[in-house]
């Protein structure tokens, strides 16, 4: 029965072990060791916290402030135009939504 319960005791602190302090220093090493730039993907300075990628340039920025401007204005029709010129892209679409809500 002691080794029963011996067995039992570690397998509980491997499963503890696993669940509670692996992912914590896979985060940490990630924060402090991987450098996203190297695998072609943007540095963690460019990103937006709001967006689920980097910034839209600058041309793109400018269009969106001129729909919602627009749209702030009561011109609906440009408003309508610029969500549906996203089309099937739904990721897209629901982006220009946000801007419009």
């Amino acid at each position: 029965m002691t080794i029963f319960l011996a067995v039992t005791f570690g397998v509980l602190l491997v499963v503890l072990y696993r669940l509670f302090v692996t992912p914590r220093r896979a985060a940490d090493w990630a924060a402090e060791h991987f450098v996203a730039s190297a695998y072609g993907l943007p540095p963690r300075e460019q990103l937006d916290p709001r967006r689920p990628g980097p910034p839209p340039p600058a041309h793109r920025t400018e269009e969106r402030q001129a729909v919602a401007d627009a749209a702030w204005e009561g011109d609906w029709r440009s408003a309508e135009r610029y969500v549906q010129a996203a089309g099937d892209d739904w990721d897209e679409r629901w982006a220009r939504l946000e801007l419009l809500q």
